[in-house]
């Protein structure tokens, strides 16, 4: 979806949509079974909505999770995702008439594009592990990745590649286009370590590894596989 700039995303499957337990004497929704109903809208993939997708069902496990994660994908980048039932016939054409078909699951904001190129599009080349106080500094949206606040680097990459930001704990919750190569990051993190030394503060404010401006959040996004392509970004 964020390569294609396409506004709406269907996912089809063998059921009518996302299948969740419908509450005793309770109509609303569109029954499934007498157990189940489908989902009509979806504001939020929350972890419940995952351990339901991901639990076992009559068609099998873990096919509806995918779909679901997929659906989360182009919620964040700013489109409209629906889940319906591929094996009638009259689905798509509902679907895009706008018929209340399957589960649809509707954005609360759409990115911005370069954001939303770091964050899905772009090929992910190399990654970073960051102390806890960078994970924070991060997250609060007010800070640049720094030399110092770098643990570890744990895949090679090269200037303006997408390199992937994670925790002390190893979770990736960061995207980032590196200002330089995986080398040089390993050079600065060193020479961040030096402390007191004469000239290392000048080396430090030197040694900004991603700008702010640079970095989208993910926390909440299913992690992708990291890719061994050549994308590049304007800056």
């Amino acid at each position: 979806m964020s390569k294609l700039e396409s506004d709406a995303l269907v996912l089809l499957s063998d059921v009518d949509g996302l299948l969740v337990p419908r509450p005793p004497d309770t109509l609303s929704g569109v029954e499934h079974d007498e157990d189940s109903m489908v989902l009509p809208l979806v504001a939020e993939v929350t972890p419940e909505l995952k351990a339901l997708a991901a639990g076992p069902s009559a068609t099998g496990r873990g096919g509806m999770l995918t779909k679901l994660e997929a659906a989360e994908i182009a919620m964040r980048a700013g489109g409209v995702a629906v889940i319906a039932n591929g094996t009638r016939a009259d689905t798509l054409t509902r679907v895009f008439a706008g018929e209340g078909v399957g589960t649809a699951f509707i954005p609360a904001s759409r990115m911005a594009g370069k954001r939303r190129w770091i964050a899905y599009a772009a090929g992910v080349r190399g990654r970073v592990v960051v102390n806890a106080g960078a994970r924070e500094a991060i997250l609060r949206g007010k800070a640049s990745l720094l030399a110092s606040g770098v643990v570890r680097v744990e895949r090679e990459f090269e200037p303006q590649d997408v390199v992937s930001i994670a925790g002390p704990e190893g979770r990736e919750f960061a995207r980032g286009i590196a200002n330089c190569a995986s080398r040089e990051a390993s050079a600065s993190i060193a020479r961040a370590d030096v402390g007191d030394a004469p000239g290392a503060g000048q080396r430090r404010k030197a040694g900004v590894l991603v700008t702010r401006d640079n970095i989208v959040i993910l926390e909440g996004l299913p992690e992708n596989n990291i890719e061994p392509a050549t994308a590049r970004a304007e800056s």
